[in-house]
This record gives C-alpha cells, sequence and structure tokens, in this order.
C-alpha cells in the first residue's frame, strides 16, 4: 500500500504544485495519528490522510473491510482537528475512483461501500483524473467552494 500511496501523492503534487501552494508528504512517527500530508493551497492549510485499498470484488463490500483501514489513531486526530477548526480529508485513490472525505464522515469510511463513500464524499471523480477533476480536487482542499455532488460523475 505504501507503494500506492507514495503513487497517488506523485499524481497529487503533479496536479496541483504551484510556487505558491505549499505541499508537504509527512513520513513521521512523532505523533500517532497525524495524517500523512500537509498544504497550504490559497491560504488556507489543511491535512490529508492518504489511502489506496483495493476495490472488492462485490459491490456490497465495504471498501476498507480489512483492506488498510483508517486508524482509530487517525479517526480521532481528524475528529480533534476538526472540532478545533482545523480543514482534514480523507484521500482515497482506488483502481477506478478518487475521493475526498471531509473529516466529518470519518467514522463512515472503514463501514461504507464505494458507492455510499461516493455519496459522502466532498470530490469524487473516475479516473484518470482530468485537468478540471484536478482544479475542483484543489477547490475542495480549501473548502472555499461547495460541490453540488448531483452534478458529479
Amino acid at each position: 500500500m505504501a507503494d500506492r500511496e507514495r503513487l497517488f501523492w506523485g499524481r497529487i503534487v503533479e496536479n496541483l504544485w504551484a510556487p505558491d501552494r505549499f505541499l508537504l508528504r509527512i513520513e513521521s512517527g512523532i505523533s500517532d495519528g497525524v495524517p500523512d500530508s500537509y498544504y497550504t493551497i490559497t491560504q488556507v492549510s489543511g491535512w490529508m490522510e492518504l489511502k489506496c485499498p483495493i476495490e472488492p470484488k462485490r459491490e456490497t463490500t465495504a471498501l476498507f473491510s480489512g483492506n488498510h483501514q483508517l486508524s482509530m489513531a487517525q479517526r480521532n486526530w481528524l475528529l480533534a482537528h476538526r472540532q478545533a477548526g482545523g480543514v482534514g480529508f480523507v484521500a482515497i485513490e482506488t483502481e477506478r475512483h478518487v475521493m475526498l472525505i471531509g473529516s466529518r464522515h470519518v467514522d463512515s469510511v472503514n463501514t461504507s461501500t464505494i458507492e455510499q463513500l461516493r455519496a459522502l464524499a466532498d470530490f469524487r471523480a473516475v479516473r484518470p483524473l482530468k485537468a478540471r477533476d484536478w482544479v475542483q480536487f484543489m477547490w475542495t482542499l480549501t473548502e472555499r467552494v461547495k460541490i453540488n455532488k448531483d452534478l458529479l460523475p
């Protein structure tokens, strides 16, 4: 999974980087639960926990059923950060989908199917992402543009 996350992070940086943006991958054991990436985009800072699970064969199976789940420490960190007014997401990439799940939904991440997660997602797109998808991904991270999920593919 670490290689898949590294590749996902590489795509994020490749498509979002600009001189006025700060994107940082954090590989640290300093504190349990700290998300693995940090960003500042258009004066908004936030955290992303990257997850790259394998899609289950059955549509009714939870995406994270025994498959690189969000740990209790990660969940607690994201909830505490949100409660203090911070911005945080679980960034999910599978073979077919990319989603940003806001920290308000972290309790549902491990138990939801792909379709349930797509319904909760602040951003969702089918891979490969197009340039306009990456723009929407970026604006979602800044929480400046609220998405009408009914208009997304």
